[in-house]
């Protein structure tokens, strides 16, 4: 993604319009129930029970669902102003098909991950970390909107302790995954936590969960040689 952003302005319009619309290959969706993650609590109940304002008798069960707030999936892109209009009007068009779909179904979390990189993409930040909080919120354990936000905050944004909660979150979910190790080194090295043994500990937790991983051993040990 960060190499789409540092290209885009130097393709045509054609050419923007392909990426965009193949970006949605490259999302991965898992719905709250597909996820694991659960969204509602559930007691049997034998007897006359009230939940909600809902009441009801006999043997049957009663869920409680959080209530979410779903952003204004309609609020128009705040474009960076070295956005080209010509790159403005792909992401435009683009952003219309995915606001289509959310209009139909509003926990079209792919969606709205599609829709986050868009507002990315347009340099409304901001816009972008709306609606990958809204998945997070939606099915908490979707790895991939929290990749999303740690690289937002990390590169664009510059909220590093936002980053490392978020990279920590995806290595939570996701213990295999060596993006997230080799990013925090990244972090840790360059921009936050410099000077502590945060970066040297990360990548000896990644190198822990995955053995076989050679590039993190090689990263540790260019970072010791370095040290």
């Amino acid at each position: 993604m960060r190499g789409i952003l540092m290209h885009m302005y130097r393709i045509t319009t054609a050419v923007v319009v392909v990426i965009i619309l193949a970006l949605g290959l490259f999302f991965f969706y898992r719905s709250a129930g597909e996820d694991g993650s659960k969204i509602a609590s559930s007691t049997p109940q034998a007897s006359t029970t009230t939940l909600n304002g809902v009441t009801g008798t006999g043997n049957f069960t009663v869920s409680s669902v959080p209530t979410l707030t779903v952003p204004d999936f309609r609020a128009p892109i705040k474009f960076g102003a070295d956005v080209p209009a010509d790159v403005r009007a792909a992401l435009q068009k683009s952003a219309d098909i995915i606001i289509a779909k959310l209009t139909k179904d509003s926990l079209d979390l792919r969606a709205w991950i599609e829709l986050g990189g868009v507002h990315k993409m347009g340099g409304d930040y901001k816009g972008a970390e709306s609606a990958w909080l809204f998945v997070t919120q939606a099915s908490p354990k979707n790895a991939i909107a929290y990749g999303n936000l740690a690289d937002l905050y990390m590169n664009f944004l510059k909220d590093y302790s936002k980053a490392e909660a978020q990279y920590l979150k995806v290595i939570s979910l996701e213990p295999s995954n060596i993006d997230p190790y080799r990013s925090l080194a990244l972090l840790y090295t360059n921009f936050y936590k410099k000077g502590t043994s945060a970066a040297e500990d990360i990548l000896k937790k990644g190198i822990r969960a995955i053995p076989d991983s050679t590039e993190l051993k090689v990263l540790l040990e260019r970072l010791l040689e370095n040290k």
